[in-house]
Parts: C-alpha cells; structure tokens; sequence
C-alpha cells in the first residue's frame, strides 16, 4: 500500500455514515497477557460526530499541511520505528497476532451499559467502513490518547447569560491524531504508540528468547553464553522482531559461514565465530536481524536501519 491509498483512506472518512466511536481500555499482564474493553459512546447531536470525523480527516490528509506529510514511505514492520515512515504488518504476524484478535473482538462486541468513569480507558477507536470500488473493507482507527480528563482545580463555564456554571469534574476530550490505522487484515502504526496497543514489546522478547535458544545447539560460536547475555539485553530483543531466517540458514553452512564472516567482520576460531571478542555478538545479532548489509559503491559492510525489496 502507498502513501497515497494511506491519505485516501483518511480523505474519504466522511464518505461513511455509520462510524461508531468506542472508548478503549488496555490491560497487560504476564500471566494473562494482553485484553482489551470497548465501551460504545455517542456524541450528541450527531452533527458533531461528523464533524469530528471530518476533523479527523483533514488533519491527516491535508496535501499541504497534514500529518501524514511527515512521512516519506511504508515499510514493512522490524523494529526499528523511524520517524518519517509508517509501518505495516499483518494481522497474522506472530508479534501480534493474538492481541489483534482479542482488539477485534473487544470492537467487534462493545459494552453499551457500563459506567464509563468505572474503567481507565486509555485510548478510542473509531470503527466504521470504507469502499474500494465495490468490495467493502473494514476500518478501524486507534488514537492512543486517554479520552477522558479529569479536571483537579475547580473550572466554570461561561452559560451565555452573564454567569459561570461550575464545570464537570470529568470531560471527553478527544484528540484528532490516530496512532494505529487497521484497514483489512493489515494494521498500519504511525509511531511507537502502536507497540503499544499490540503489547509488542512482550512479543518481541519473546521470539528473541525463542531464536536465541534455537542458535544453542547450532555451533556457530565459540561462547554461546557470552552471545545470548548481549541478545536479551538492550535494544536487542527489539532487532529480533526482523530476525531473517534464510540468513540463519546461511550461517549454518560452514562454508558459507567464512564467507560472510569475513565480509562483516567476524572473527573465527576454526570455523566458528568467536563471541568472546568485544563486538562480536553484537554484530552478529545486526547481521541475522537484516541490519547489516553490503555498500557496493565502498565495498564494505554497514549497518543500516532495516530492508525492504528493491523496487
């Protein structure tokens, strides 16, 4: 998907009439990991939903002065997050699969009873349906804001008459940035806030004890403690979120093994890689994770920020 079906999705919001709004509260823990409530609400008249819809919708899609005119393109998610790109990953993707499917059916099934101060909702969704040609594909958008502020200090509103009403204690208050877009089956992450609905920090570390575990018994290093102590630690889980398998495989070819390991850098001893040498592991880990590549222009190795086909 381009950056131009991305504006398009937010620039024709206003073409659906039946958006729900939903206030959307995250529980995480480590026996239960990740749950989602929804509580429908309205907005009255309902002209003012709309207009906030269409809020929504020029803030992003603006050509000139929107949002998404800080982003350059659409990659494909690996942890990296970079600032000026929008991440895609599918719903089927082992980082976050499970928490996609309780999110769905949390919006798919949202209470219209409970009190809304009893719950601390830490976001909304907007949930609706949009067109493309004659096929009909499910919308949802995600603004990691809290929805509902609690005012401390005593505030009155001005009632037109010449007199202040003393204000509610709590308000809506709805911020117009969406952090999360899933349009289909595929979720689109316009920051780190987005990690943050799908719990992927737990996923992440997770595939990188996993992955770790499986090098084990692979004999590719000479310290395979002093490698694993450097993987589960620091920024490292994230980078195995894009762990590449197929280079794994590589690596597991002695022959292949010197090749490569000449290339980038990585010391021997017989044909294993010798983790006890500073750095090592830490290269090793960039390399396997689609970090480190090759610069034809200088014939040497460097790191880079992640990887997609080249087009």
């Amino acid at each position: 998907m381009s950056l131009e079906l991305v504006r398009n999705i937010f620039s024709n919001m206003s073409s659906c009439n039946s958006w729900e709004l939903m206030l959307l509260q995250i529980n995480t823990s480590v026996r239960n990991g990740t749950n989602y409530f929804a509580r429908a609400i309205s907005l009255t008249p309902k002209e003012e939903f709309m207009n906030f819809i269409s809020e929504v919708s020029a803030i992003h899609s603006d050509k000139n002065k929107g949002l998404l005119c800080k982003y350059q393109n659409i990659m494909n998610y690996d942890g990296t997050m970079l600032e000026q790109t929008i991440y895609k990953i599918n719903s089927k993707s082992k980082l976050i699969h499970e928490e996609y499917d309780a999110l769905i059916s949390s919006l798919s099934n949202p209470d219209h009873e409970v009190d809304t101060l009893s719950k601390n909702f830490q976001a909304y969704a907007l949930v609706g349906t949009l067109y493309d040609g004659n096929v009909e594909i499910s919308i949802k958008m995600i603004s990691m804001r809290t929805p509902i502020t609690t005012i401390k200090k005593k505030n009155y509103l001005f009632n037109g008459n010449g007199e202040f009403v003393k204000a509610p204690k709590h308000m809506l208050s709805l911020r117009t940035t969406i952090d999360v877009l899933i349009y289909g089956e595929d979720v689109y992450m316009l920051g780190f806030e987005g990690e943050k609905l799908f719990n992927m920090e737990r996923a992440y570390k997770n595939i990188c004890t996993c992955k770790v575990e499986e090098m084990k018994s692979l004999s590719l290093m000479t310290d395979f403690d002093a490698f694993k102590s450097i993987a589960v630690s620091g920024y490292n889980p994230r980078r195995f979120g894009a762990f590449n398998d197929k280079r794994l495989e590589h690596m597991c070819v002695p022959s292949k093994r010197k090749i490569i390991a000449k290339e980038f850098g990585l010391p021997l001893v017989g044909d294993k890689i010798d983790t006890t040498k500073k750095g090592v592991a830490e290269r090793l880990i960039k390399l396997l994770c689609n970090r480190g590549m090759h610069d034809p222009f200088n014939n040497k190795p460097v790191e880079v920020a992640g990887a997609k086909k080249w087009e």
